[in-house]
């Protein structure tokens, strides 16, 4: 497996036809659609606002995309960098787009952001579900999982 960023318009957008099939395979929410996050991307991110959108491929099959961007936020007065989801902000519950196991696809982006992405500060997974996304809990996401290279 192998997770590539997806930080411009243009990149974005060539992913359309993948994500679509990949949504519908994984019987995704209207609120995870291409459709959707594109155009919430369009009309909500401010201008410093940068994309961050993570796909999880096998090969050349991409199995998991998260979309994600970068904000300048502060946390407890302390400027910070947040990784958040981009379609968090209409109060939708946003969510990984993942072929099969969403355990083994968060895993990889995990490991993905603690080893090899270093333009966020601050992860925030609001609105995601207290008990996990398959009801067990988060801590699958700390298992295997070394400190955040600085």
């Amino acid at each position: 497996m192998n997770v590539t960023v997806v930080d411009n318009e243009r990149e974005l957008d060539g992913l359309e036809a993948a994500w679509d099939r990949l949504a519908e395979k994984a019987s995704a929410s209207y609120f995870s659609s291409f459709y959707f996050v594109r155009t919430a991307w369009r009309h909500f991110h401010k201008p410093g606002d940068r994309l961050a959108v993570l796909v999880v491929a096998d090969g050349a099959t991409p199995v998991g995309i998260v979309p994600f961007f970068v904000t300048r936020t502060k946390k407890r007065g302390i400027p910070c960098r947040a990784l958040r989801f981009i379609n968090m902000w209409q109060g939708d519950r946003p969510e990984i787009i993942a072929d099969g196991d969403y355990t083994k696809s968060w895993r990889e982006i995990v490991t993905f952001l603690l080893r090899e992405f270093s333009a966020w500060d601050v992860l925030e997974l609001s609105e995601q579900p207290a008990d996990g996304p398959l009801g067990a809990g988060w801590s699958f996401l700390l298992q295997g999982n070394r400190t955040k290279k600085n």
